[in-house]
């Protein structure tokens, strides 16, 4: 075993890089197949930002989904995750994305983007608070974001705290979309709050 590997991550409830291949493979493809849940979501041309990208699983058909002309931001806290991200796009010759190592509580981006994807990772952040406003300054006017949740480890009353920090940094729920053995909510960037001045 790797020295890397006897060492626990600082963030102890992430997945560690050393097992990012589980989270690439054909049975998982079954359960979340990304043409099905993304593709009447992203479209052509589009800035994106895939959040906890992990290997990739979302991220390189992210790159498919939005083409050429499209950008897609692979934001993950491990720098080994993004080398491995790296490498799959290399041999797909896949030349719209870029990868960004997250500050864990909170990340930037180059640029605005149209749509954010936060798949089964919120959970795992120390200050989701921060971290939601993060996304609301990364996000275009009217851009949306795709936020889910594992059922088995993230019980309803969890995820409504975490969807009411998204309202309350100023998103709009516009859709509750099916995902298996997922918590999930479609939302809309809108004005974020200002609270009265007395």
């Amino acid at each position: 075993m790797s020295p890397e590997r006897t060492h626990p991550h600082p963030h102890s409830r992430l997945c560690p890089w050393w097992l990012g291949g589980l989270l690439d493979n054909a049975l998982r493809r079954l359960l979340h197949n990304p043409q099905t849940i993304l593709g009447d979501r992203v479209k052509r041309g589009q800035r994106v930002a895939d959040l906890g990208a992990g290997s990739g699983f979302f991220s390189l058909p992210l790159c498919e989904l939005v083409g050429e002309a499209g950008r897609v931001y692979a934001v993950d806290l491990q720098s080994e995750m993004l080398s491995q991200i790296e490498c799959k796009a290399a041999r797909r010759r896949l030349r719209n994305l870029t990868t960004c190592r997250s500050g864990g509580n909170a990340f930037a981006l180059p640029e605005r983007v149209d749509f954010v994807l936060v798949f089964w990772m919120l959970h795992e952040v120390d200050e989701p608070g921060r971290f939601v406003e993060s996304i609301q300054a990364a996000l275009a006017d009217g851009g949306t974001v795709l936020f889910s949740e594992p059922k088995f480890h993230v019980p309803q009353s969890a995820f409504l705290q975490e969807a009411a920090r998204f309202t309350a940094a100023g998103f709009r729920i516009r859709e509750t979309p099916t995902i298996r053995g997922s918590r999930s909510l479609l939302l809309e960037k809108t004005e974020p709050s200002v609270p009265d001045v007395k």
